[in-house]
């Protein structure tokens, strides 16, 4: 779902992504450890602080 955003927004610049995995039952038993969502929260932390240092998507191929 993250890369069919991407590629309808070509030329935004996106923050650092996350896939957050729960069970595949769809119950509310998150797989993803937490420690992980930390980590990625303080990715995104740094980008913002580091004067919002975003990645730009290209429309090309291999996004699509």
């Amino acid at each position: 779902m993250i890369k069919d955003i991407q590629n309808c927004c070509a030329g935004a610049k996106f923050l650092p992504d996350m896939k957050i995995q729960f069970d595949s039952q769809g119950g509310a038993n998150m797989l993803t450890s937490q420690a992980d969502i930390n980590a990625w929260i303080e990715r995104v932390k740094k980008a913002i602080l580091s004067g919002g240092k975003a990645y730009e998507i290209q429309n090309t191929s291999e996004n699509r």
